[in-house]
Formats: structure tokens, C-alpha cells, sequence
């Protein structure tokens, strides 16, 4: 994989890591196929598009009711756009660190600075959970922990099996 697309693809993992593993930006085309409400068209990446597919996928698998959706997506979206900008953060250190030759006490001072940011990401969660607890059950919750993890599997393994993605 040529070193622009290697770039590209890092920073795509890193910006969508706080959107749980779940929205790990990729192009539409790259969208897994089945259970989803829509297929994914055949051009380029909308990030709305994106999050309905994955919005659609969630529901699905933790069986939201449209009530539940309504209340529960907005919490959701919050703490995925906090923990984004986070991991924006976190990124920009980590980008810096790779670019940059450090000593040991610049690399120590950086890596506490991502280990609190790591811890930041995980209170957002934290806190958001709470509220989410208020309008969908736990057992719902859990499931869409779970949807999340095997969305981002689904799309990870559609870009792998792309024709030119392992070629350097």
C-alpha cells in the first residue's frame, strides 16, 4: 500500500476510534452489505450516508423501537462527536511523536498526555452511558456495544478484501 493511502487510512481509524469501533470512516462502497437498511451506493464517502447505514445496522441488531432510536441516537452522537474530538487529540500527540525525534522525557511526557486522553475518551463514555441508561434498558445498551464492534469488524473486512488495499 503506497504511503498516501497508508496515511489516509491511519488518520481514517484514528478520527472514527471514539465513534466506538463502530464508525471507523471508510467509503460508502466499502459498507458491509447485509443487514442493513440500505445498500451502500457506488461512490464517494458521505459521512451522513455513513451514519445512517450504521444508525440503521444498530438498531437492527440491538432491536430498537422507533421510540427508543429517537431518544437514544442523540446521546449517542454526542458522546461519539466528544470522544472524536478527543481522539483528534490524541492523534495530533501520536502524529507529532512519529514526525518528531524524542528524548525520554519528551516521549514520557507524551505518552502520559495520551494515557489522559485515553482516560477522558473513557469518562465521556462513562458519563454517557448514564443518560443512555435512562432511555433504553441495559440489556438493549449492551447489544448496541456489541452491534458496534461487528459493524466496524464488517467494514474493516470489506476494505481488506478490496482489490489494490494490500498492494504497496
Amino acid at each position: 500500500m503506497n504511503r498516501k493511502l497508508l496515511y489516509r487510512f491511519i488518520v481514517l481509524v484514528i478520527a472514527l476510534a471514539p465513534l466506538g469501533p463502530a464508525h471507523l470512516t471508510a467509503a460508502a462502497h466499502w459498507l458491509p452489505d447485509d443487514n442493513l437498511c440500505q445498500p451502500a451506493p457506488a461512490h464517494k464517502f458521505s459521512p451522513q450516508e455513513f451514519k445512517q447505514q450504521c444508525d440503521c445496522f444498530i438498531t437492527e441488531q440491538a432491536k430498537l423501537t422507533p421510540q427508543e432510536a429517537q431518544k437514544f441516537f442523540p446521546l449517542y452522537h454526542a458522546m461519539k462527536d466528544a470522544q472524536r474530538k478527543l481522539m483528534h487529540e490524541k492523534g495530533s500527540l501520536e502524529f507529532e511523536a512519529i514526525k518528531g525525534e524524542y528524548d525520554e522525557k519528551k516521549s514520557l511526557k507524551t505518552l502520559e498526555q495520551i494515557n489522559a486522553i485515553d482516560r477522558k475518551i473513557m469518562d465521556v463514555e462513562l458519563d454517557y452511558q448514564k443518560k443512555m441508561l435512562k432511555v433504553i434498558p441495559a440489556a438493549k445498551l449492551l447489544k448496541v456495544k456489541i452491534a458496534e464492534k461487528r459493524f466496524e469488524r464488517k467494514v474493516l473486512k470489506k476494505m481488506a478484501n478490496r482489490p489494490n488495499f494490500h498492494k504497496k
